[in-house]
């Protein structure tokens, strides 16, 4: 076949592989199989050097969940060698290493040709600097030698980041968190400070992705706020913000008509008319009843 035939067909394919693009959204799930992976570094007075990576347990990485919420922090080694502190560890020990810790799920073979988004709302972030940490998607070839990464940073608020992946077989889709910054003794950690981060505002089921389930969990928060929140880990100003779908910075039953339009708006959501202040159990006998019908987010 001749060169310029050849790469006439490549172009094409790829160009239809573009133009079928799905989407494939994800969010903070803490039921998800979340993996721990540790690149470590010299301090930049050392030279800044790549030392060595591996995989690395999640709690070990200073990631951990409380129900739905997750707090990243800085991270410990609990080892006094002179490889990881100056002088050597212990309390008020310098850190020795930067430690590049990554938070994240992995799909190979399924994510490739799709249009990725990962999303979910920073609580607080009062990490000091140097220590950094961002939301990211990566996009691995199959034999991990090279990837493309989008990241945007931990501010308060809702974060929303999306990548149009590789459309070739064998690549590997992350998304997950990426906090940077010296390994610090553990207890010396806390006027360091730590990102906490939870799920999507509307996901008020916690499940990391919007489904018909929000619709009773919305109820039975609006109905009783602090037992809620409590049982989801939250602070009732936290509940708000994932509560608060039209913006007026409350969570009332006014939110309960934005979160049935967001959920119609969802690949295979259905439409519902407007409701008027309604009564829990109404929408509640709606819900059962399966006057609602959509499907939820795509999570392999």
């Amino acid at each position: 076949m001749k060169p310029k035939l050849l790469l006439f067909i490549v172009g094409w394919v790829l160009v239809c592989a573009t133009m079928a693009r799905a989407d494939a959204t994800f969010g903070v799930d803490p039921s998800a199989p979340w993996l721990g992976f540790m690149n470590v570094f010299e301090i930049p007075s050392n030279g800044g050097g790549y030392v060595f990576g591996s995989t690395w347990g999640t709690a070990d990485l200073t990631a951990t969940f409380s129900k739905s919420v997750l707090t990243l922090g800085p991270n410990s080694v609990n080892d006094a060698n002179p490889f990881w502190y100056t002088p050597a560890g212990g309390p008020g020990a310098t850190g020795n290493k930067t430690m590049d810790a990554n938070l994240y799920q992995e799909q190979t073979d399924t994510l490739m040709g799709q249009h990725v988004t990962f999303s979910g709302t920073v609580l607080s972030n009062t990490l000091v600097s140097p220590y950094t940490t961002v939301a990211f998607i990566k996009d691995f070839a199959p034999d991990y030698s090279s990837f493309f990464s989008t990241t945007v940073p931990l501010t308060p608020g809702v974060f929303t980041i999306s990548r149009d992946t590789v459309p070739l077989p064998g690549r590997h889709v992350q998304f997950g968190f990426e906090t940077i910054g010296p390994d610090v003794w553990v207890t010396d950690r806390g006027p360091i400070g730590s990102a906490v981060v939870t799920t999507s505002p509307g996901d008020l089921n916690q499940n990391g992705k919007f489904d018909s389930g929000d619709i009773p969990s919305m109820l039975t928060a609006l109905t009783d706020e602090p037992a809620f929140a409590a049982a989801h880990g939250l602070t009732t100003a936290q509940l708000a913000l994932l509560g608060d779908l039209d913006g007026d910075g409350k969570f009332t039953n006014s939110d309960i008509q934005p979160l049935l339009d967001l959920l119609a708006s969802q690949p295979g959501g259905g439409t519902i008319s407007t409701v008027p202040e309604p009564a829990s159990f109404t929408l509640l006998a709606l819900a059962g009843l399966g006057v609602w019908r959509r499907r939820g987010i795509s999570r392999k």
